[in-house]
């Protein structure tokens, strides 16, 4: 077995690299939304990947643009 480390995020951070509270981030947990995260005992962590996954996700294109 390797110790290859995994980066992970705090609520802290991934609220941050977002741009909203770690308050909103846990109301989007609860919610059935936001980011892919992982429960570790009682802490949550983000996987920068997963955040960058979900803030790309969330592209809005406007109505009677071209596909």
């Amino acid at each position: 077995m390797t110790n290859a480390s995994v980066e992970l995020w705090s609520e802290m951070e991934a609220a941050s690299t977002i741009g909203v509270s770690a308050k909103s981030l846990a109301r989007w947990r609860k919610g059935g939304v936001g980011p892919a995260y992982l429960q570790l005992g009682r802490k949550v962590r983000y996987r920068p990947g997963d955040v960058a996954e979900w803030i790309a996700s969330q592209v809005q294109h406007p109505l009677g643009a071209a596909s």
